[in-house]
């Protein structure tokens, strides 16, 4: 094989051509615009992500640095590192746990409530922290009044959402599945057109081991959400079935999106990866197929040529990238002549 050709598969040339006569312009339909748009999104909530995380391991170097001289042993040395650190949800925690650790609960809430008063209002993840370290407090060794008034002052001062949230996993974790879902219920319920309370559902249910139970919630998803944010959670709902699931519910869910969507190239990637990750080399082939029967514009139909040939090159022979080759000259053949 003449790998020198892959330079022609990866930009849509034909090495004999010059430019001139190959060149095809870009399509500017509406798919390429939303497209663009849902890149600079997802490259603002990169960044800002970055800079939580950036934030997050600062705080951690310094928690660390605090921790460097051992573990604290008294609560004369605990009071030293709060008044040292009195924004710190790691240290307020600690000093809850050594309280806890002595059997001493009614000290540890005394804790938590010092450090809810003493965090600055402008920290909240620290203040978030604490409160969620109350509610697993509560959840452990209180009662369900101690907890259901925890729960509501956390309400309160903290995003609902969050709380709720982070509560459910708290349950699920010390094996209180019927609370968990309860809280998972309220979620779909109070914020029924914020994806995110859907797919945790879903993942709750697949750890629960009751995957069959998904379908019918992502249709109760898709009449809650608004339609620009279906294929965004029907893609999320079938990538939980490759991932906990089945995987052949998985096709079915992405095949009917893609009926749909078929412009849709971030799907179609999506697809082609959970395929080959399931070690169904045939079915990944056939979705390869597929999409490069497609007629996109040239830029996206260069980006699945360009993966078809990566599949093959991994997983192929010397023939099956000679026939991904040529059906790329074929499309370009077909391109030029319109």
């Amino acid at each position: 094989v003449d790998d020198d050709v892959d330079d022609d598969i990866v930009t849509l040339k034909p090495k004999e051509q010059s430019q001139a006569q190959t060149e095809v312009h870009l399509d500017s339909d509406e798919d390429e615009d939303e497209e663009e748009e849902s890149k600079e999104k997802e490259s603002k909530r990169r960044r800002r992500q970055g800079a939580e995380r950036a934030q997050e391991r600062r705080i951690e170097m310094q928690e660390e640095a605090l921790m460097r001289k051992g573990e604290p042993e008294s609560v004369q040395e605990f009071e030293r590192l709060v008044i040292a650190s009195p924004n710190s949800s790691y240290v307020w925690i600690r000093y809850m746990g050594y309280f806890v650790a002595l059997a001493e609960i009614g000290k540890a809430r005394e804790v938590a409530s010092r450090a809810l008063k003493s965090i600055d209002f402008r920290e909240e993840k620290e203040k978030m922290n604490v409160w969620m370290a109350r509610l697993n407090l509560e959840n452990m060794y209180g009662t369900e009044e101690s907890l259901d008034n925890s729960l509501e002052q956390a309400l309160r001062y903290c995003d609902p959402l969050q709380v709720r949230a982070r509560l459910a996993r708290i349950f699920a974790e010390t094996k209180k599945s019927d609370k968990a879902e309860i809280q998972y219920k309220l979620m779909c319920k109070k914020f029924r057109e914020n994806p995110m309370v859907w797919t945790k559902y879903a993942e709750f249910l697949f750890d629960q081991d009751r995957a069959t139970e998904t379908p019918d919630l992502m249709d109760k998803a898709i009449k809650a959400l608004p339609r620009t944010m279906h294929v965004q959670l029907i893609v999320k709902f079938g990538l939980l079935e490759y991932k906990r699931g089945s995987a052949e519910r998985g096709r079915t869910i992405f095949n009917t999106v893609l009926a749909d969507y078929p412009k849709k190239v971030d799907v179609w990637s999506v697809f082609i990866d959970q395929e080959i990750s399931s070690g169904d080399i045939r079915a990944a082939r056939a979705v390869l197929e597929r999409a490069t029967d497609l007629n996109l514009s040239t830029k996206k139909m260069k980006f699945l040529f360009a993966k078809y040939l990566d599949f093959e090159k991994e997983n192929g022979t010397e023939e099956t990238q000679s026939a991904v080759k040529e059906k790329a000259r074929e499309y370009i053949r077909k391109k030029a002549g319109n």
